[in-house]
C-alpha cells in the first residue's frame, strides 16, 4: 500500500510505494565505464595547465578551489553570481568512501573559507554547496570534486524552508533526530538518519546533534566529526550498492537576508533512477524503500 509523507520544512510530498521496486527495467543505469580515456582530466596534477584560475588552496595543498571553466552562472552587472569547483584530492580514482576523515576535513575547511568569502558580497542571497559522484548524479568528470554556486536569489525550496521555520514552534530537524527507528549511526557531535520523508532510496541525512545553523558555524572539532560521519554514510550506502553514483547536498540557510536559519543538515543519497514526469509535474518524489526499513538496513551493514 502506498503512503504519502510531507517534509515539514520544504513542503515536498513523497509517495512511498514498495511495489515500485518490482517494476521491469529495460535500461541500465550503470556508469562504471562512462569515463572517456581520450579526455585529459584537468583536475589531475599533471594537467594543472588545463585549470582555470586557482582561487585558494587548502592547508595540506591537496585541495584547491578554482573558477569553473563551464559555469552555470557568471558575474554580471545585472545578475551577480559565482560558480567554483573545489578539487578535494590529488587521487583521480578516489571516491568519498575512500577518504580518511582528516583528508575530507582539509577540503571542507577550504569550502567553509570559500563560503565566507562569497558571503561577503551582499548581492549574494544563497550559496549552494554540493557534490556529484558519477554520471547519474550529474558529474561530467570522474575526479572527485565539490561545486559551490552563489546566487543573487533564494531558490524556491530554500525560501519555503525559511518561511516554514518561522511558523513552526519546534525544530523539525531536532525532532526527527530523536526517532530511534530512523537512526543510522552517530558520534559525539553528529547523527546520521534516514529522513522520515526521504526523497530517494537509502537517503541519509547527517546533522549536528546540537541545533547549529550552517556549515560556517562548524569549528574544527565539529568539522572533523562531520567528516567522519559523512564518510561513514558513503561507506554504508556503497556496502548495499557498490560503486553507487551519489549526490551530497549541504543545506545551508540564505545569506545576507535576515531570514531565520534552519538546523544544518547534509543529504547524501545514491541515484538509482531518474527524476521523471511525476517529479517534474508535482515537485514531489516517489520512493520504494520506507525510511524505517532503509535505516535498519544501513544501520546493520558491515563497513
Amino acid at each position: 500500500m502506498a503512503e504519502l509523507r510531507r517534509n515539514p520544512l520544504t513542503d515536498e510530498v513523497v509517495c512511498f510505494s514498495e511495489k515500485r521496486a518490482s517494476r521491469p527495467m529495460n535500461f541500465s543505469l550503470n556508469s562504471h565505464s562512462c569515463e572517456s580515456p581520450e579526455i585529459a582530466c584537468p583536475f589531475c596534477k599533471e594537467n594543472s595547465n588545463l585549470l582555470a584560475e586557482v582561487l585558494e588552496t587548502s592547508e595540506s595543498g591537496n585541495a584547491k578551489s578554482v573558477t569553473n571553466l563551464y559555469p552555470a552562472i557568471t558575474t554580471s552587472d545585472i545578475f551577480p553570481g559565482m560558480h567554483e569547483v573545489v578539487i578535494d584530492t590529488l587521487d583521480h580514482e578516489k571516491r568519498l568512501s575512500d577518504f580518511k576523515p582528516e583528508e575530507l576535513f582539509d577540503a571542507l575547511i577550504l569550502i567553509k573559507r570559500r563560503y565566507a568569502v562569497l558571503s561577503q558580497n551582499h548581492d549574494i542571497k544563497s550559496i549552494q554547496i554540493f557534490r556529484n559522484q558519477g554520471v547519474n548524479a550529474g558529474a561530467s568528470l570522474k575526479h572527485s570534486h565539490w561545486q559551490i554556486i552563489a546566487l543573487p536569489e533564494i531558490p524556491a525550496r530554500l525560501m519555503r524552508t525559511s518561511e516554514n521555520i518561522e511558523k513552526l514552534k519546534n525544530c523539525p530537524v531536532c525532532e526527527e533526530a530523536a526517532k530511534k527507528e530512523l537512526l543510522v549511526n552517530k558520534n559525539e557531535l553528529f547523527v546520521s538518519l534516514a529522513p522520515f520523508a526521504s526523497r530517494f532510496c537509502y537517503e541519509i541525512s547527517v546533522r549536528p546533534i546540537k541545533c547549529m545553523k550552517g556549515i560556517q558555524n562548524l569549528n574544527d572539532e565539529y568539522m572533523l566529526a562531520f567528516s567522519d560521519l559523512l564518510i561513514d554514510s558513503a561507506k554504508r550506502i556503497e556496502s548495499i550498492l557498490p560503486k553507487a553514483d551519489i549526490n551530497v547536498l549541504i543545506n545551508n540557510p540564505p545569506v545576507n537576508t535576515g531570514l531565520k536559519e534552519q538546523h544544518l543538515s547534509v543529504d547524501i543519497f545514491p541515484r538509482l533512477g531518474r527524476v521523471a514526469g511525476f517529479e517534474l509535474l508535482s515537485s514531489g518524489f516517489i520512493n520504494h524503500v520506507l525510511p524505517e526499513n532503509a535505516a535498519e538496513t544501513l544501520r546493520n551493514v558491515n563497513i
